[in-house]
């Protein structure tokens, strides 16, 4: 039995399971996770059956359904950068260390940033030592 079939038994029609859902205020993901529907197949489904407009606008949406402030950016907003560290800082770290092991456990820095910044571990430490 496909997955339509099952929705047409239990919901009677999948237009009506779609109505319900877009009704209490789920979004097309949640309704589709409901559903057990793959979320590209089940926009296409709403296409055909021209169910879009059922949806409620993201301000009506359960609580769950809205995007939550942390990850949307407004408009203008600067997008924090990375630290840069210099030579020199990233050399006095390697100096404190004697092993690379130990560097990955206690430094703040990436191992992976003293790789690309010297190419090695043993680079870095000599150069470290002429400082």
């Amino acid at each position: 039995m496909t997955k339509t079939q099952e929705i047409r038994k239990e919901y009677g029609s999948f237009k009506s399971a779609v109505k319900h859902y877009a009704g209490i205020g789920c979004s097309r993901v949640l309704a589709a996770e409901y559903l057990g529907i793959s979320l590209p197949y089940f926009r296409d489904l709403l296409k055909r059956h021209n169910l879009n407009g059922e949806f409620k606008p993201q301000k009506e949406m359960l609580r769950e359904c809205r995007p939550r402030g942390g990850a949307w950016r407004k408009k203008g907003m600067k997008i924090p950068r990375r630290l840069k560290y210099s030579d020199e800082y990233l050399l006095e770290e390697v100096s404190r260390y004697p092993v690379s092991t130990t560097f990955m456990s206690m430094s703040d820095v990436d191992v992976s940033t003293i790789y690309r910044r010297f190419g090695s571990w043993s680079n870095a430490k000599k150069l470290s030592e002429s400082l």
